[in-house]
């Protein structure tokens, strides 16, 4: 028999108290019910290959015109890297979802990019609930301020309990010192319980990394629905006792699920699944959000559209070239930053470039591309590292290059032989001289790898040199560069050779 409950309760957790707003009318639970899951979209304008928010809103506001059994996910990883909120920490983003209005925002990793307080003050603006359920913060040991571990909701008569699981990476990738990162799968559990005690039916988890090695969470009977965002092809299938849909987490798709849900000794299971990838081109971009985006984006548009140099050889920005091999981007921003600083070497990693894109010959560089590819608001580092801590670094940073992640190294000044068979480097050599692992050297580096991002923990205790340009963005210097140049050359030299 099917339950008779109000469409929608959200229970909002603020300290110790619950408050609950209900919307709506009775309704009985005999129909699918549909989720429409999107992330991974920090670009808000649309592009040839991006949709942009303008057109994933106006398929949501007709998916809800149609079905009132509709539940918008976002599964987060878009308050950074764009263009935009390397200038507002994210800002607009929530000023665009508010207009969106999902009705749970899923925190994912790169929520963190700007710190704790910038996640807490995003939270705090949104009209949604955030939600993390595997970080707290280190001097509380609770969630963070406005940040909810799980929430509840009730869609067409059933109650749904939402568990937002954040990659254990977050820490490394970004830094953060006031994070700590729980067991996923301990955590998962534990807020499915408390969710289950206030009347969940069902229960979803998202997570923002691979969760597959997780059998647990499969064969626990704990978790109906898992939803993954990830680089890799969109599945659907039931794994276990639980549903599993994995979502290309790449800014240029949404997931429309549908979800059959039967009854079965008085409780609620998921029978079905069933995905959709909708063609985003075929629905016109809602007014309110283009009109929002306009807003933010009006008052930099020259400033950002300004040229400011020429590309004499093509180069890309591919993500699977700039994680796993030399990249001839990655060399002119490592030259930019040695020769800025007059370091022996320069070493950054490949994910802090995200453009993703190619460029021909004769294109025009623009203030707009240098944002684009180095969103984040690192600065330049210079650090007196020894030969061995440079050595160490290589062999920290090539084995990236198996998973594609942004921790692969990108160098000037240096040489690089790695044997791929062995797993360790050959030679490493400055000048065409092998280095002296005892002798020190001046490195140019990011303030975020100097603080031992990406897990280059050898760079975080090396000597921190004092320099003019201290506090610089990287891509302004890199946009210097190129001004200087007028016209750009970069090409693959054999830095980094990867041998059988």
């Amino acid at each position: 028999m099917a339950k008779e409950l109000l469409h929608y309760v959200w229970v909002k957790m603020w300290g110790g108290l619950v408050i609950v707003l209900t919307l709506g009318h009775l309704v009985h639970a005999e129909d699918d019910i549909r989720i429409i899951y999107f992330s991974n979209m920090p670009e808000v304008s649309e592009t040839d290959e991006r949709p942009g928010l303008a057109r994933v809103a106006a398929y949501i506001n007709q998916a809800r015109d149609k079905n009132d059994n509709s539940f918008v996910i976002h599964g987060g990883d878009s308050l950074s890297p764009a263009v935009l909120s390397s200038l507002d920490r994210g800002a607009h983003m929530i000023d665009i979802l508010n207009i969106v209005e999902p009705d749970v925002f899923a925190i994912a990793k790169r929520e963190f990019a700007y710190g704790e307080d910038m996640l807490i003050q995003r939270a705090v603006e949104a009209l949604f609930p955030f939600v993390s359920s595997n970080t707290v913060d280190l001097r509380t040991n609770r969630p963070f301020n406005t940040v909810s571990p799980g929430e509840l909701f009730t869609v067409n008569g059933i109650s749904i309990g939402i568990v937002a699981l954040t990659s254990p990476a977050v820490l490394t990738d970004y830094g953060v010192k006031r994070t700590s990162v729980l067991d996923p799968f301990k955590s998962a559990v534990e807020q499915s319980k408390r969710l289950r005690e206030q009347g969940a039916d069902l229960i979803i988890v998202t997570a923002d990394f691979d969760v597959r090695g997780f059998n647990e969470m499969f064969s626990s009977g704990t978790f109906d629905l898992v939803i993954e965002t990830s680089f890799d092809k969109t599945v659907s299938h039931k794994v276990g006792d639980a549903f599993y849909v994995r979502s290309i987490a790449d800014g240029r798709q949404i997931l429309d699920m549908t979800v059959s849900i039967d009854q079965e000794d008085e409780r609620y299971v998921i029978s079905d699944v069933r995905t959709v990838i909708p063609d985003l081109k075929q629905y016109e971009p809602d007014e309110d959000v283009l009109s929002a985006i306009d807003l933010h984006l009006a008052p930099l548009e020259e400033l950002l559209n300004m040229p400011i140099g020429t590309v004499a050889s093509e180069l890309t920005t591919d993500r699977a070239m700039l994680r796993s091999e030399e990249n001839a981007f990655a060399n002119l921003l490592a030259d930019s930053l040695r020769l800025k600083v007059g370091a022996d070497v320069a070493l950054i990693n490949g994910g802090s470039i995200r453009g993703d894109r190619d460029y021909s010959v004769g294109y025009k560089l623009t203030r707009r591309d240098m944002q684009a590819e180095l969103p984040f608001r690192n600065t330049i580092a210079l650090l007196e590292v020894t030969g061995q801590q440079i050595w160490d670094a290589v062999e920290h940073g090539i084995p990236c290059r198996q998973d594609y992640d942004g921790c692969f190294p990108q160098v000037s000044n240096l040489e690089i032989r790695y044997s791929l068979s062995k797993g360790k480097a050959v030679s490493v050599s400055l000048n065409g001289e092998p280095i002296d692992k005892s002798k020190l050297y001046k490195l140019a580096t990011t303030d975020y790898l100097s603080g031992g991002g990406d897990g280059y923990e050898m760079l975080a205790s090396a000597k921190k040199l004092e320099i003019s340009e201290g506090g610089q963005l990287t891509r302004e210097v890199l946009s210097q560069y190129v001004i200087d140049k007028g016209s750009i050359n970069s090409v693959i030299e054999n830095r980094i050779v990867l041998e059988p």
